[in-house]
């Protein structure tokens, strides 16, 4: 079974919906450019991909060379939610570190509503939400000697 989508535009968000499987780099490629292209088509600045239903059947290096792929064609500016299912997790976690370091604005979540709270946060909400997460107040400051 190849990979099956779909996708709906909100505003400036797309929801991408895919299911199936994925067992080339030739279907992921295919599949890619279609979420591209609609992204060009509607301004987009954030995509949230749900492949909660999609199996992964890459290779190590296909998994990473379809990174670096998206790493040439995404916009800088696009910031990119992908919810995967737990026995995916760690190959797409990998896509992510691979995608993350050539400049992709990309998260990969297991929950629906952390990722729907991440790719609606506004990068205010993100700075300030980042800022409080590292300041939090300590009962007990340890003095130095």
């Amino acid at each position: 079974m190849s990979i099956k989508y779909s996708i709906e535009a909100e505003e400036d968000l797309l929801n991408v919906t895919a299911i199936g499987t994925c067992e080339n780099l030739i279907q992921l490629k295919d599949y890619l450019f279609g979420i591209h292209d609609t992204v060009e088509l509607n301004d987009s600045t954030r995509v949230f991909v749900d492949e909660s239903r999609l199996i992964y059947a890459l290779s190590t290096i296909e998994t990473f060379n379809s990174a670096k792929f998206v790493s040439k064609m995404a916009p800088r500016q696009l910031k990119i939610a992908v919810l995967c299912r737990r026995e995916g997790w760690k190959e797409t976690k990998f896509w992510e570190d691979v995608a993350f370091n050539r400049g992709v604005m990309v998260r990969v979540f297991i929950a629906y509503d952390e990722a729907q709270r991440w790719i609606r946060c506004i990068s205010q909400d993100l700075i300030q939400q980042t800022l409080s997460d590292l300041v939090q107040p300590r009962d007990f400051i340890p003095r130095l000697k």
